[in-house]
């Protein structure tokens, strides 16, 4: 019975540390392409970094990618007229693969 239970909490703290890496990787990378965005429409640096903060929160609560993509197109469409969402969203992932690397190297 104890080896069982020990299996178990074994594959438990496993699966809550997937989910917490997971997490930490996606609300990164959504600040990361919040404030990306924000500098390229000529955001100041605490201007951008306000607005990245803001959309990660918005990313994380409306559950991430579409939802935040969404808003900088809705929020910023009229300053950049280069942001559309396929390019956001293929910048977020090369962001996402970025943000994945340098989490696996600390």
């Amino acid at each position: 019975m104890t080896i069982f239970r020990d299996r178990l909490r074994a594959e438990l703290s496993r699966y809550q540390h997937d989910d917490d890496f997971t997490f930490r990787v996606r609300s990164r990378s959504l600040k990361r392409l919040a404030f990306e965005v924000a500098q390229s429409v000529g955001y100041s640096a605490s201007q951008a970094n306000t607005y990245a903060a803001a959309c990660m929160l918005a990313g994380i609560e409306e559950d991430g990618r579409s939802s935040l993509i969404d808003r900088i197109v809705r929020k910023l469409g009229v300053y950049a007229q280069g942001i559309d969402p396929v390019t956001l969203e293929r910048r977020l992932r090369a962001i996402n693969a970025e943000v994945y690397r340098e989490m696996m190297a600390e």
